[in-house]
């Protein structure tokens, strides 16, 4: 019956003969049949009972009574405990018996199975089991899968660098189907470890052709992650694997999360329109939505559609407030709206969202921003008071105190209160020395010191300037600080650094500023001139023209109608310089270019003054009469009108036109009350009476000039002509 596997008869004889053999060593071998015969017919209750009777015997069936006990109770029963110290008690008795490496093998799967059973207490006893067996029988068929379930138990403890030993020696080895999980485990384990490039290789390995199995979708979506956090130049393996997964694991519940990840990849390469494509499918209620909708509102932002983006924005923040108010996206999503609204030029909606979300999270790591923003927002509306306040909010230790403290001292002096921007700027280079704005700090600071005036204004921003000059900033702000820096010599009148600063801006000064500095410089070295005498007189009147010309020929960007004004009245200074010069010709070609492109402009008449001279001084008489009588014409009694007035007298006395120089002469007198004028024109018409031999008249006037204009450098001269005549 045994033979022809008959086990259900075989059962009733052994059990007839059991009577027979009892206290027999026979009996021993039929309760071994017997358990055998009860196994395979699949009553196990009862094999383990025949078997737990044969193994209490002594006899020569005892190990593999005791062996076939383990077995059933650990792939039948699932009494692991139980199983377990069958097998135990079968490595201490029956040490000579070709299945003492088994039984020890077997010992370790009970404590495994029974892990996963449901008893954690049995994962450490497993783990140490399985090390010993592999350790103990190296060389064991069955080595190798103690090995891997060593590694795999330690997985499951989270001991990822003990899984990594056991694990790792295997990749060489035969794969066997037992170890179907083995590449994943260790791709898993150094995910764990944040050993991401090794990571990326076993996942991806282990997923190729792979990806419908067991784990093979989790490993493609792990294997994006590592690559992710690898480094930006990995990111399209990252993308590629994502796909892979969409492409082949449509049902995997991965999938939500992998195209969260596609896009916000693709949102990070700027390629917005590919990123809505995977954020857009992830379906409505699913717990990676709202993270999906928040990308969606950042990939119209940062794709310049800030009004979609705001709405976005404002729309997730209100479902997400009435459902949770403490959800993590909320406070993010009304903050970013706020910007959003600001970005899109929304400024009251923005300073509205903002202060809602300034006050509702005092406490987010990312109320600086939403503070600053705030800031930001009400210095468009021109709210400067509450600006600062919003600037002041900033807390001290964020990173964007710097840009607050810079920002509230520029709505000071928007507010027309830059005296008060001064402790701003100077808090910020006292307790913000490293940051970016220091150098643009140490200018404005003293810009603001200068315009507020007083007596050291000028030498305490000379000295703030030069301590950025020597930080040598970049070339835009070393241009901005020479020109200030020669704006504050000029105002001491240390015209000479004064120019030099003005000079070094010209060295590589864009169109306008060039402009702006040739002038400053021209101005600058005239006035050196003005002051000095003989060849230094000479220089600094040549070195002042080089600079006019060369506002001049500047080219103009834009339209800058400050840049434009200085170039047109560098070519009147440049014709006033050349007759500084005595160079009569080219001082009236200046002055005939001046009027020939400007004939409305409001210095023409001071134009034509500078002709008439450049003509007078070239004896041409009458076209300097025609160009200061043009000056006059407008009957316009300043300064210019008397001294061309003066000088049309001037004209006709050397024409030896005594009549006419008189009249003109008066008329100077008469029209223009500027005493140095008006007492030269007397004295000069003292002359011209003298010169006609009309002496009692000519006395007469220069008595006149004496009584009337005493203080003149006329009467003393008229003091001397009376002395002569007399």
């Amino acid at each position: 019956l045994y033979m022809r596997q008959e086990w259900k008869p075989l059962i009733s004889v052994n059990n007839a003969f059991a009577t027979v053999v009892k206290g027999s060593d026979a009996q021993q071998r039929v309760r071994v049949m017997t358990g055998e015969a009860h196994e395979r017919n699949g009553n196990f209750k009862a094999a383990a009972v025949a078997y737990e009777a044969a193994a209490n015997q002594k006899g020569g069936d005892a190990a593999e009574a005791l062996f076939r006990l383990g077995r059933v109770r650990l792939d039948n029963l699932r009494a692991y405990e139980k199983a377990a110290e069958n097998f135990a008690d079968f490595i201490e008795q029956h040490r000579n018996s070709p299945l003492w490496a088994d039984a020890a093998f077997n010992e370790a799967l009970c404590y495994y199975q029974g892990y996963y059973g449901g008893n954690a207490e049995h994962l450490a006893k497993a783990v140490d089991k399985f090390t010993s067996f592999a350790k103990d029988h190296s060389k064991h068929k069955l080595a190798n899968i103690a090995r891997f379930y060593a590694g795999q138990l330690q997985h499951a403890r989270e001991n990822w660098r003990g899984a990594l030993a056991a694990l790792e020696p295997l990749l060489d080895e035969e794969a066997t189907p037992a170890m179907a999980q083995l590449v994943f485990m260790v791709g898993d384990s150094h995910h764990r470890l944040k050993n991401w490039k090794k990571a990326a290789e076993f996942y991806t390995e282990f997923a190729k052709d792979n990806e419908i199995a067991l784990n093979g979708d989790v490993a493609l979506h792990n294997a994006g992650v590592a690559y992710r956090n690898m480094n930006p130049a990995a990111d399209d393996k990252a993308i590629a694997v994502y796909e892979q997964l969409e492409a082949k694991c449509r049902t995997s519940r991965l999938l939500p999360s992998a195209r969260l990840e596609l896009g916000i990849l693709h949102y990070r390469a700027g390629r917005f329109a590919k990123a809505r494509q995977p954020l857009s499918k992830i379906p409505a209620g699913h717990a990676l939505k709202a993270d999906a909708e928040y990308f969606l509102a950042w990939a119209d932002l940062d794709d310049k559609q800030p009004a979609n983006a705001a709405k976005r924005f404002g729309l997730l923040a209100d479902q997400l407030g009435a459902k949770d108010k403490t959800h993590r996206l909320v406070a993010l999503a009304r903050l970013y709206q706020g910007i959003g609204e600001y970005e899109g030029g929304n400024f009251a909606d923005a300073a509205g969202t903002l202060a809602k979300f300034v006050a509702n999270f005092p406490e987010h790591d990312k109320f600086a921003e939403g503070a600053f923003n705030l800031g930001l927002s009400q210095m468009e509306l021109k709210k400067w008071a509450a600006a600062i306040d919003s600037f002041k909010t900033v807390p001290a230790g964020s990173d964007l105190r710097d840009r607050a403290l810079y920002q509230a001292a520029w709505s000071q002096r928007f507010a027309g209160k830059g005296v008060d921007a001064i402790p701003l700027y100077e808090e910020l280079l006292e307790k913000h020395a490293d940051s970016n704005l220091t150098n643009n700090v140490m200018l404005e600071l003293a810009e603001v010191e200068f315009e507020a005036g007083g007596e050291d204004a000028g030498g305490n921003a000379v000295k703030r300037l030069q301590a950025l000059l020597e930080k040598n900033p970049n070339a835009e702000l070393k241009r901005l600080a020479n020109y200030r820096l020669g704006i504050a010599y000029f105002s001491q009148k240390e015209y000479s650094d004064s120019a030099k600063a003005f000079e070094a801006v010209m060295a590589d000064a864009p169109g306008n500023l060039l402009v702006s500095a040739a002038w400053q410089a021209g101005e600058a070295r005239r006035q050196v001139a003005m002051s000095a005498n003989g060849n230094v007189r000479e220089d600094a009147f040549k070195a002042s023209l080089k600079n006019y010309h060369a506002a001049i020929k500047a080219k103009l960007e834009g339209a800058d109608r400050n840049a434009a004004e200085l170039q047109k009245q560098a070519v009147l200074r440049a014709g006033q310089v050349q007759a500084s010069l005595e160079d009569w010709e080219a001082s009236q070609a200046e002055f005939d270019k001046f009027i020939a492109g400007n004939p409305r402009h409001n210095l023409v008449r001071t134009a034509y003054l500078g002709l008439g001279w450049a003509l007078q001084n070239q004896e041409k008489h009458d076209a300097a009469i025609k160009s200061f009588e043009k000056t006059v014409a407008d009957d316009v009694r300043d300064e210019t009108g008397a001294r061309a007035q003066f000088l049309l007298g001037e004209c006709y006395f050397e024409l030896e036109n005594f009549d006419k120089a008189v009249i003109e002469f008066a008329k100077t007198e008469g029209l223009y009350k500027f005493p140095q004028w008006q007492s030269k024109a007397v004295f000069e018409m003292a002359r011209a009476l003298a010169r006609q031999n009309k002496l009692t008249d000519a006395k007469r006037q220069y008595q006149r000039l004496v009584d009337t204009y005493p203080e003149t450098q006329a009467a003393k001269a008229a003091k001397q002509e009376l002395n002569r005549l007399n």
